[in-house]
Protein backbone atom coordinates (compact mmCIF):
# COMPACT_ATOMS: atom_id res chain seq x y z
CA UNK A 1 0.00 0.00 0.00
CA UNK A 2 1.22 3.50 -0.88
CA UNK A 3 2.06 6.00 1.82
CA UNK A 4 0.17 9.31 2.06
CA UNK A 5 3.07 11.52 1.01
CA UNK A 6 3.49 9.47 -2.17
CA UNK A 7 -0.22 9.60 -2.99
CA UNK A 8 -0.29 13.37 -2.44
CA UNK A 9 2.59 13.71 -4.89
CA UNK A 10 0.76 11.52 -7.41
CA UNK A 11 -2.64 13.24 -7.13
CA UNK A 12 -2.08 15.87 -9.85
CA UNK A 13 -1.05 13.17 -12.33
CA UNK A 14 -3.94 10.98 -11.16
CA UNK A 15 -6.42 13.80 -11.80
CA UNK A 16 -4.94 14.38 -15.27
CA UNK A 17 -5.05 10.60 -15.94
CA UNK A 18 -1.32 10.46 -16.57
CA UNK A 19 -0.53 7.45 -14.38
CA UNK A 20 -0.11 3.86 -15.48
CA UNK A 21 -2.91 1.39 -14.83
CA UNK A 22 -1.09 -0.18 -11.90
CA UNK A 23 -0.32 3.14 -10.21
CA UNK A 24 -3.87 4.36 -10.82
CA UNK A 25 -5.23 1.23 -9.12
CA UNK A 26 -2.89 1.75 -6.14
CA UNK A 27 -3.92 5.41 -5.78
CA UNK A 28 -7.62 4.52 -6.01
CA UNK A 29 -7.19 1.82 -3.36
CA UNK A 30 -5.44 4.31 -1.07
CA UNK A 31 -8.15 6.93 -1.62
CA UNK A 32 -10.81 4.42 -0.58
CA UNK A 33 -9.04 3.82 2.72
CA UNK A 34 -7.57 7.24 3.61
CA UNK A 35 -9.92 10.11 4.47
CA UNK A 36 -7.13 12.73 4.56
CA UNK A 37 -5.90 11.94 1.04
CA UNK A 38 -9.46 11.70 -0.28
CA UNK A 39 -10.15 15.19 1.12
CA UNK A 40 -7.03 16.52 -0.63
CA UNK A 41 -8.15 14.80 -3.83
CA UNK A 42 -11.58 16.46 -3.66
CA UNK A 43 -9.98 19.87 -3.12
CA UNK A 44 -7.62 19.40 -6.07
CA UNK A 45 -10.33 18.06 -8.33
CA UNK A 46 -12.67 21.03 -7.93
CA UNK A 47 -12.03 23.96 -10.27
CA UNK A 48 -10.37 27.04 -8.86
CA UNK A 49 -12.26 30.26 -9.45
CA UNK A 50 -9.89 33.16 -9.81
CA UNK A 51 -11.47 36.58 -10.10
CA UNK A 52 -10.54 38.72 -13.06
CA UNK A 53 -8.70 41.91 -12.20
CA UNK A 54 -11.04 44.87 -12.40
CA UNK A 55 -10.54 47.30 -15.24
CA UNK A 56 -9.83 50.81 -14.19
CA UNK A 57 -11.32 53.94 -15.65
CA UNK A 58 -7.86 54.97 -16.82
CA UNK A 59 -7.62 51.88 -19.06
CA UNK A 60 -11.06 52.49 -20.54
CA UNK A 61 -10.31 56.17 -21.12
CA UNK A 62 -7.02 55.26 -22.82
CA UNK A 63 -8.80 52.85 -25.18
CA UNK A 64 -11.40 55.49 -26.03
CA UNK A 65 -8.61 57.97 -26.74
CA UNK A 66 -6.84 55.51 -29.05
CA UNK A 67 -10.08 54.78 -30.91
CA UNK A 68 -10.82 58.51 -31.32
CA UNK A 69 -7.30 59.08 -32.61
CA UNK A 70 -7.68 56.23 -35.12
CA UNK A 71 -10.90 57.61 -36.49
CA UNK A 72 -9.38 61.09 -36.56
CA UNK A 73 -6.50 59.89 -38.71
CA UNK A 74 -8.92 58.00 -40.96
CA UNK A 75 -11.03 61.12 -41.49
CA UNK A 76 -7.89 63.18 -42.13
CA UNK A 77 -6.64 60.71 -44.74
CA UNK A 78 -10.08 60.63 -46.34
CA UNK A 79 -10.17 64.44 -46.54
CA UNK A 80 -6.66 64.55 -48.03
CA UNK A 81 -7.66 61.91 -50.56
CA UNK A 82 -10.76 63.81 -51.58
CA UNK A 83 -8.78 67.04 -51.89
CA UNK A 84 -6.06 65.43 -54.00
CA UNK A 85 -8.67 63.67 -56.13
CA UNK A 86 -10.60 66.87 -56.79
CA UNK A 87 -7.36 68.71 -57.55
CA UNK A 88 -6.29 65.96 -59.93
CA UNK A 89 -9.63 65.97 -61.71
CA UNK A 90 -9.61 69.76 -61.98
CA UNK A 91 -6.04 69.87 -63.30
CA UNK A 92 -6.81 67.04 -65.70
CA UNK A 93 -9.79 68.89 -67.17
CA UNK A 94 -8.05 72.24 -67.50
CA UNK A 95 -4.83 70.97 -69.05
CA UNK A 96 -6.48 68.44 -71.30
CA UNK A 97 -4.38 65.82 -69.51
CA UNK A 98 -6.65 62.86 -68.75
CA UNK A 99 -3.77 61.15 -66.94
CA UNK A 100 -3.85 63.74 -64.15
CA UNK A 101 -7.56 63.11 -63.60
CA UNK A 102 -6.95 59.37 -63.45
CA UNK A 103 -4.08 59.83 -60.99
CA UNK A 104 -6.28 62.07 -58.85
CA UNK A 105 -9.07 59.50 -58.75
CA UNK A 106 -6.66 56.68 -57.93
CA UNK A 107 -5.00 58.72 -55.18
CA UNK A 108 -8.39 59.57 -53.73
CA UNK A 109 -9.48 55.94 -53.67
CA UNK A 110 -6.13 54.78 -52.28
CA UNK A 111 -6.17 57.24 -49.41
CA UNK A 112 -9.78 56.37 -48.58
CA UNK A 113 -8.86 52.69 -48.38
CA UNK A 114 -5.76 53.51 -46.32
CA UNK A 115 -7.81 55.60 -43.91
CA UNK A 116 -10.40 52.88 -43.40
CA UNK A 117 -7.72 50.21 -42.93
CA UNK A 118 -5.87 52.27 -40.35
CA UNK A 119 -9.10 52.83 -38.43
CA UNK A 120 -9.92 49.12 -38.44
CA UNK A 121 -6.41 48.08 -37.38
CA UNK A 122 -6.43 50.31 -34.33
CA UNK A 123 -9.73 48.95 -33.04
Amino acid sequence: MLKCYIVKDLLPSYIDRMLSEETTAEVEQHLKECDDCRLDYEKMKSPVKTPLPPTTDKEVDFLKKVRRKAWGSAIFLFAVGVFIGIAGIYIGETDDAPGAALIGILLMLGLVVLGVRSAWRRR
